[in-house]
């Protein structure tokens, strides 16, 4: 049950990062609805938007649940969980780079300091399941496959499209991928 509420905490307090993120957006795009320049400069967001935020990704896509990803699998999904911390972390840098404003750059800075601790608690979630680190899924792994596989290179197979070429020289397709011997 512990994990079960640390799941709807975090994911609780992910919907409160969006409030903060639209209402820092709304605050810099105020300009658009009154300001004639500010306007011309981005009218979708002042005429058809109104000044207002919507949820699209930076394709201009419409958010959907097809940005939930999940496997069924505990393990696997606080593996994705600590990943997508990560991705925001680095976006939240790269909007506090891009921001002049002291008040908006602590705000980002606090959210993507909440990520850091959502890393770290969906770590600590992941720790007390007791799995080894790849430890994935239900079943292990054919014994015989996986050592044939840890040693001999051959049994890796080939690659059938690995691009080689140096500096100067066209890439060329190669069939087969060699790993040094060691």
């Amino acid at each position: 049950m512990a994990r079960k509420d640390l799941l709807m905490d975090i994911g609780t307090e992910e919907l409160s990062h969006l409030e903060v993120i639209g209402t820092l957006a709304r605050m810099h795009l105020k300009p658009c609805k009154k300001n004639r320049a500010a306007a011309e400069a981005d009218p979708l967001i002042a005429i058809v938007g109104g000044g207002g935020v919507g949820l699209h990704n930076s394709q201009g896509n419409p958010w959907t649940a097809d940005y939930l990803k999940i496997s069924g699998q505990l393990e696997v999904d606080l593996r994705n969980n600590i990943a997508a911390e990560a991705r925001a972390k680095i976006v939240y840098e790269r909007l506090i780079d891009f921001c002049d404003g002291a008040g908006s750059r602590d705000a980002l800075q606090f959210l993507m300091t909440r990520e850091i601790t959502h890393m770290k608690a969906f770590m600590a979630a992941l720790d007390s399941m007791g799995l080894d680190p790849l430890q994935v899924g239900d079943f292990e792994p054919s014994p015989s496959q996986y050592e044939s596989i840890l040693t001999t290179p051959q049994a890796l197979g080939t690659m059938e499209t690995l691009i080689v070429g140096d500096h100067g020289t066209k890439p060329r397709m190669s069939s087969t991928l060699r790993l040094p011997p060691g």
